[in-house]
């Protein structure tokens, strides 16, 4: 089999000729894969030259259809052989593929390119309410400290719900007790009902819980940051300013972006996009499992304790990325941050973590942050969660994190006794 494409304004023109088949479909959807991340909203088929097409090839085909409706976007055959044309007549599924497509607004997705913005890593389009952003105010949940200290008891334990418009990290489980969860403490992301964690014993495999109907999921913190993303924050989607084969962007220059976005002095920000690759840690024990004056930050106990990234990691997978960053962070909020580009913004501190889920391409324009959650949350599996850190250890550091392309949210965050804007 043989796969020509070629690309221009957002529509791709695939060619494809000869078998498809099991043999080749992993082929073919490589290849598929590749044009929706490059940042296609239209893929028009031309299968004239395709003599054979099975049931596995017929799937692949309703997937992508599937995919690129589902962010707003057509996949139809604009040229076809016979043996093409009889077999998805007869399958029932040929009308997904020959009419021309009514226009689709993906959910949570509304039309406008949004205001252009030109920074030094990357180009933003913004979308922003009328007025300046509403501050959230920033709740510092447990003492972080106590972590160094091997100190955490059950009277630490705070219980969080993880309700609809609120996010938060830090280190908690989700379990029906505090023993029950005693050994399994870890790093965790929540993100408008959606909760997820790493946990500290085992193999670590991340989980996760999403409120439904009456149900909110409820974790068990040891201690955290969160914050409410209000309908007043800003939305930007963003790309590096050469192309996304060659360009990255760094997580502490989305960092700097979202802060004078919102002309604020601490932010928190939600963010779902394309990695380029992850830099951070993991816990691989329960913190509750340290002695008590254990200082797990100790070099000859560290690797006992964490797990770190020899590299980045998870490249071209989607992630979520929830977070504060902040310029002057008072001494209330400093336990909780650490510095994010010592080299180029040594004010800049901030507190991230990232939930690794399957690549999924988003819809266009404006996005509702509810209904990106639900898409990428769609297929009910997680591959990693880290807490993304900096990496500046000479000669074997690996830098920070980066990514592709993707979308984030920022509101700026009120913090008692801290100031609240630059």
């Amino acid at each position: 089999m043989d796969c020509q494409i070629t690309s221009h304004d957002h529509t791709a023109d695939v060619t494809v000729t000869g078998r498809l088949d099991s043999s080749w479909t992993p082929f073919l959807s490589d290849r598929l894969d590749e044009v929706v991340r490059s940042g296609v909203y239209e893929v028009r088929l031309d299968l004239t030259g395709l003599t054979y097409l099975s049931s596995t090839g017929i799937a692949l085909l309703v997937r992508y259809h599937r995919q690129m409706r589902q962010i707003g976007g057509s996949f139809r055959i604009v040229g076809d052989s016979e043996t093409v044309r009889d077999v998805l007549r007869l399958t029932g599924v040929a009308r997904l593929f020959y009419e021309e497509p009514a226009p689709v607004q993906a959910p949570g997705a509304s039309g406008g390119s949004g205001r252009s913005v030109d920074r030094p890593e990357m180009t933003l389009s913004v979308f922003a309410p009328a007025g300046r952003p509403t501050a959230s105010a920033l709740e510092l949940i447990g003492d972080p400290t106590r972590l160094a200290q091997g100190g955490y008891r059950e009277s630490d334990e705070r219980l969080w719900r993880a309700e609809p418009g609120v996010m938060a990290i830090g280190l908690g489980a989700l379990g029906p007790s505090f023993d029950a969860c005693r050994q399994r403490f870890g790093e965790f992301l929540a993100a408008s009902g959606v909760a997820t964690y790493r946990p500290g014993a085992g193999q670590g495999h991340p989980d996760f819980e999403a409120a439904s109907g009456a149900f909110v999921p409820q974790m068990r913190l040891l201690y955290g940051l969160s914050f409410r993303m209000g309908a007043s924050a800003v939305m930007a989607r963003f790309e590096p300013r050469v192309e996304p084969e060659l360009g990255e962007v760094t997580l502490s220059s989305l960092a700097e972006a979202c802060l004078d976005l919102v002309d604020a002095a601490t932010v928190g920000v939600v963010l779902v996009g394309e990695s380029a690759g992850l830099v951070g840690s993991a816990l691989r024990q329960s913190p509750l499992s340290m002695d008590s004056g254990l200082d797990p930050f100790d070099q000859r106990a560290a690797r006992d304790w964490f797990s770190l990234t020899a590299e980045p990691e998870f490249a071209r997978s989607t992630t979520l990325v929830v977070g504060v960053a902040s310029r002057r962070p008072g001494p209330e909020l400093s336990p909780f941050v650490r510095p994010l580009a010592l080299a180029t913004a040594p004010t800049l501190q901030g507190h991230f973590h990232a939930t690794v889920v399957p690549y999924r391409p988003l819809p266009r324009g404006s996005l509702d942050l509810n209904a990106v959650l639900k898409l990428i949350f769609e297929s009910g599996r997680i591959d990693s969660l880290l807490h993304l850190l900096n990496d500046s250890r000479p000669i074997v550091g690996v830098g920070e994190s980066t990514f592709t392309r993707g979308v984030f949210w920022v509101v700026p965050l009120s913090v008692d006794g801290e100031a609240k804007s630059s």
